[in-house]
């Protein structure tokens, strides 16, 4: 078996002088190289960690913004919105839209609408379609609701277009 030298075994392969040297022997050029390749190693890591650390906190504040908005403004503040009412009417037109009639009328209308015991909306989207149903079957059973405007009159000029029906 063929055994090496301890210069041999020493020998670290230095990237920017291009050669093998011993770490023992080491010259000035060889101190000036490993104090380059350690000063490049670490701009290295702490630009990887600092960059690291940018994300991470840009992450925190997407998320303490769209928390924020979550929390304080869940609905329009100009949407119109009932206490617990009946609904005594519902008004299906050949248009797509209906009326929803209630038995009180809404706090906090949008300026557009001057009726306030009355919302609309549109069944030709599959979220009217929703609210028609459930507009219908809460009519039928007599049972309490609270409706949510979306702060708009989209189907009538003078009517709230409807966010939300929920039934008790």
């Amino acid at each position: 078996m063929h055994l090496q030298s301890r210069t041999q075994m020493d020998a670290w392969k230095f990237p920017r002088c291009g050669r093998l040297r011993s770490i023992r022997p080491c010259t000035q050029r060889h101190k000036e190289c490993w104090s380059e390749e350690l000063s490049s190693i670490l701009r290295r890591y702490i630009s990887r960690k600092l960059q690291e650390d940018l994300t991470v906190r840009r992450v925190c504040l997407i998320l303490t913004v769209v928390l924020f908005f979550v929390i304080v403004d869940p609905i329009p503040i100009d949407a119109g919105t009932t206490p617990t009412v009946n609904i005594v009417g519902v008004d299906v037109r050949n248009d797509g839209t209906f009326l929803v009639d209630i038995s009180q009328g809404t706090t906090g209308a949008p300026a557009c609408a001057t009726v306030t015991n009355r919302m609309s909306a549109n069944s030709s989207t599959a979220g009217g379609k929703s609210l028609l149903q459930l507009a219908i079957s809460v009519y039928l059973s007599g049972r309490p609701v609270t409706v949510e405007g979306t702060g708009a009159c989209s189907e009538y000029s003078n009517i709230e277009s409807i966010s939300r029906i929920y039934a008790y």
